[in-house]
């Protein structure tokens, strides 16, 4: 059975975006960071498949080489085009098809990339194992909130599996689905 595992940073008050869409509040060069990848090449050596909704897919587009070689992309669009990559595969079958589909490809871990539509169709339609999210202490007021993980938490559907404090005020939750 495949695993889903929504792996995503959020601000400081819940957005995953800005009101532009943009996640150019995250640290980009390990200078931001101080060296840490907050658990971030384990986790992606862990999964064997990746799930993108179109909008995020053109905005990953924007930011140079392919962040993910080596694992399948499925990106979610209600018109696939065609792509020069043969890691990137385009899906418009539904999410219960495509689910079917990659099990019977042996895909035992699928990382949610996002965007937050796709995460919570996922999240709807019930295959959405796990949440493991990333907290930067940063305040946007505005943006694209990560409404998955309120819904999931105001609904007492989560178990918190565990924290960690990264220090500088990052810390990143782990949390299961009751099933």
């Amino acid at each position: 059975m495949t695993k889903v595992i929504v792996y995503i940073a959020t601000s400081q008050d819940g957005y995953i975006a800005d009101e532009k869409g943009s996640v150019d509040w995250l640290p980009q060069t390990e200078e931001e960071t101080g060296g840490e990848d907050y658990g971030y090449h384990a986790f992606y050596d862990s999964v064997d498949a990746i799930a993108i909704g179109r909008k995020t897919y053109d905005q990953i587009l924007g930011f140079g080489d392919w962040p993910y070689p080596g694992k399948t992309s499925y990106i979610f669009s209600h018109c696939p085009r065609g792509t020069q990559r043969p890691d990137v595969k385009f899906v418009s079958e539904s999410i219960p098809d495509f689910m079917k589909a990659i099990e019977e490809e042996k895909v035992k871990n699928l990382w949610m990339v996002g965007g937050s539509e796709l995460i919570e169709a996922f999240y709807d339609e019930g295959f959405v194992d796990e949440f493991i999210v990333t907290v930067f202490p940063k305040v946007l007021k505005a943006g694209i909130p990560f409404k998955t993980l309120q819904k999931a938490l105001k609904a007492d559907e989560l178990i918190r599996e565990k924290s960690i404090d990264y220090g500088s005020g990052v810390h990143q939750e782990y949390y299961k689905l009751k099933k």
